[in-house]
């Protein structure tokens, strides 16, 4: 037996105590989410039992997919593609067909037919979502996986797929893709679904290249350690640099963005343990400081994964009213939003809202403990940050607004994935 380390956590110890680590490598976000996604501050926490009706939709699912979509049985010009926005359609405008990874439900998508490897999908899918940690890690289960790389890198070998893109690399099914299609020297791609919470040289770093929106996102990853020659700037379907709405400023009408815990940690090297207590404090904050200016009630939006019925519990539902709406919708309301760390910054100055960065640290940490990236770090100069109640107060009181320059830095001036294809050519 190896020697225990006191730091370690439970994946650590399974990946340093077993007989195929790789295997276990693969499952880290299914172990991880089982350990850390808990609490009723979650919509779905991990730690419960899957419910009847869950597994109704999970069946719903498998249906859907065998049912309402079409099948692709083969095509000399293929490429399986879950990426997030309408990039698909940018594909298929290029000549290629889209096929849909099987774990991805997509109204009108496609999915190619094999049916020994979506028996055996539909199996290790099933264990994912309803299985314990030791069913996961059985000698039974490692068996599965085993056989399911190799099913599917034959398959690979039997059929012309041009490239496989992805919105992520953290989960099971996407890390195994990746593994097998580079293996028989099929491209790999990751494009970026979000703004980075976090930049390290492990995660969105697995596939062969990785696919971002501008400039700055490039440079952040080159700085934590990735090869600047695997990234790929196309910019965003939606958003550019050269169309953006004027930035008004007022409190009429104020959306405040959660700060959210983490269900499984930030980073594939790093465990870091929040308390979701904080997430009632930073409302707290912001509830003080906006009452001081005689605001009397705010709409609060929730991350996905949030329960409502636990913060409704928790908050001040005179002053914070949950807001349900798209939010496209919900910006077209709104004249001011309030918020951490996310995506949602650079959709609000987008178009053409105010986004008051409110970010409470200390030593570079968040009130979660985790890293406070750019842009929200404070380090340029002209981008207004609040890191306590005093800096927030300040940036209302002075109507701070964010200059739209910032945008330059992140969305190219338009969406080009030229260089994607060239790279699949």
């Amino acid at each position: 037996m190896k020697q225990e380390d006191s730091n370690m956590n439970l994946y650590e110890y399974l990946y340093n105590n077993s007989s195929n680590p790789y295997c276990i490598e693969l499952l880290q976000y299914e172990i991880n989410s089982r350990i850390y996604y808990f609490g009723n501050n979650f919509a779905s926490p991990k730690e419960r039992k899957i419910s009847v009706k869950e597994r109704s939709i999970n069946f719903l699912s498998y249906l859907y997919r065998k049912v309402k979509t079409k099948s692709i049985k083969k095509s000399n010009n293929l490429i399986i593609s879950n990426a997030y926005f309408s990039v698909n359609d940018e594909i298929k405008k290029n000549g290629f067909e889209v096929a849909i990874p099987w774990w991805t439900i997509k109204k009108g998508g496609s999915y190619i037919k094999h049916q020994k490897i979506e028996k055996l999908f539909n199996e290790i899918n099933g264990s994912l979502k309803n299985d314990t940690i030791p069913d996961l890690i059985s000698e039974v289960f490692i068996s599965k996986i085993v056989l399911f790389k190799n099913l599917l890198k034959n398959f690979i070998k039997s059929t012309e797929i041009k490239a496989v893109i992805l919105s992520n690399d953290l989960g099971f099914f996407e890390r195994v893709f990746i593994d097998a299609f580079k293996e028989e020297g099929v491209k790999t791609f990751i494009y970026l679904h979000g703004l980075p919470a976090r930049y390290n040289c492990i995660d969105d770093n697995r596939a062969d290249y990785l696919i971002v929106w501008g400039d700055k996102i490039k440079n952040n990853y080159i700085n934590a350690g990735v090869d600047g020659n695997k990234i790929i700037v196309a910019g965003h379907p939606f958003y550019n640099s050269s169309k953006f709405s004027e930035i008004q400023f007022n409190l009429n009408d104020v959306l405040v963005i959660s700060k959210t815990k983490c269900g499984t940690p930030l980073s594939s090297d790093n465990v870091i343990l929040s308390d979701r207590g904080n997430s009632l404090i930073y409302l707290e904050m912001i509830r003080e400081v906006l009452f001081f200016f005689g605001v009397k009630k705010v709409r609060l939006r929730l991350h996905p994964s949030e329960s409502k019925n636990w913060y409704s519990d928790n908050i001040d539902n005179n002053f914070f009213e949950l807001d349900n709406n798209s939010l496209k919708d919900s910006l077209k309301n709104t004249s001011l939003v309030i918020g951490p760390t996310s995506t949602v910054f650079l959709e609000s100055i987008y178009a053409g809202v105010n986004y008051l960065i409110f970010e409470p640290q200390e030593d570079g940490l968040d009130i979660m403990k985790n890293k406070v990236v750019d842009p929200f770090d404070g380090v340029n100069n002209n981008l207004p940050i609040a890191k306590n109640i005093k800096e927030l107060s300040c940036l209302i009181r002075d109507k701070k607004i964010v200059s739209r320059q910032i945008l330059k830095d992140y969305f190219t001036e338009k969406f080009d994935m030229t260089e994607v294809f060239e790279k699949i050519e």
